[in-house]
């Protein structure tokens, strides 16, 4: 009997150690779900990406003496502009030439005054007339009206195509050009940051004055309404209704503009003018309440012909970067 014990008895511990060593050998950590890695495996992660950096305005590559044509009125015309290399919105000189001129090649005057803008950062376009220069119109398409379009017509051609800043336009007109710029400030047509006049043709009688003065100039403007131009002998050219009908809408826009006009102005002219009195520019400039530069020497071209170096260009120069850079 006591032997069955003892045989019992180790049979037990037998089974108690093999039990111990089944623990020992499949271990007591269970197994993890599905999907969800142990905490000793290592987790691969998605790359996370670095920040994007702000795009950077692409640079503008500069553009100069290039010629070239935009639409308006349904034509095409003829132009030449200056564009300095940026990254940032570049302000605009718009040159209007006067009556039966051109917008000039770069070593005219206003080619030489878009070379110092182009130097200080300023854009700029010149433009020739229907009927003037490089245009393939007749003159009698020429008016005020044409040329207040082609002139708006430039600015936005030149925000389209240069993205120019339109909160810095200035408009340099000459002569005829120089009352155009005018009619487009009375007009509402454009509100430039600055305008420059050289000898500016504001008074109507000045132009009437031309054509050989009122009852020449009414006979051609009936003989234009009849045959929708006229040829004005006195200039050599045929001469369009419109022509007539806009120099007498105004007998002079200055006054219109300077209730509009807010922003900087100078007016130049030369005291040997044969075209446009002297006294008529400086009424111009004591109407519009701005800066008037009087020289001594000139004639109708106001300046415009004097030589880089001349101490009165460089003046005209100053006048013209300080009105439009800021």
């Amino acid at each position: 009997m006591h032997d069955v014990k003892k045989r019992i008895i180790a049979a037990l511990i037998s089974v108690l150690t093999a039990l111990a060593l089944l623990v020992s050998c499949t271990g007591a950590e269970e197994p993890a779900p599905t999907g969800v890695p142990r905490e000793t495996e290592a987790i691969a992660e998605t790359p996370t990406a670095e920040p994007t950096a702000e795009p950077t305005a692409a640079v503008r590559e500069a553009v100069y003496e290039l010629d070239i044509s935009y639409p308006s009125r349904g034509a095409s015309v003829p132009a030449t502009v200056c564009v300095p290399g940026s990254a940032e919105p570049a302000p605009l000189a718009v040159f209007l030439h006067g009556f039966g001129g051109s917008r000039g090649g770069r070593y005219s005057g206003f080619g030489r005054l878009a070379k110092a803008l182009f130097d200080a950062g300023v854009a700029s376009i010149r433009i020739d007339f229907a009927g003037c220069g490089e245009s393939s119109e007749p003159f009698s398409n020429c008016s005020p009206a044409s040329m207040e379009e082609d002139a708006a017509n430039a600015v936005e051609f030149m925000r389209e195509s240069y993205g120019i800043d339109p909160d810095r336009v200035l408009i340099v007109g000459h002569s005829l050009g120089g009352r155009v710029a005018l009619e487009l400030v009375a007009d509402g047509v454009l509100d430039p940051a600055a305008m420059l006049l050289f000898a500016p043709a504001a008074r109507s009688e000045i132009l009437i004055g031309i054509f050989g003065g009122r009852p020449v100039w009414d006979a051609l403007k009936e003989y234009a309404r009849v045959h929708d131009e006229a040829e004005a002998w006195m200039i050599g050219k045929s001469v369009g209704y419109e022509f007539f009908e806009g120099v007498d809408r105004f007998e002079d826009p200055t006054p219109a503009a300077a209730e509009r006009f807010h922003g900087s102005a100078a007016v130049v002219y030369a005291v040997n003018d044969n075209i446009v009195p002297p006294e008529a520019s400086a009424q111009v400039a004591e109407i519009l309440g701005c800066r008037a530069l009087r020289l001594e020497r000139g004639g109708h071209a106001a300046g415009l012909d004097l030589a880089d170096t001349d101490p009165a260009f460089m003046e005209i120069v100053r006048m013209m970067i300080g009105m439009i850079v800021r």
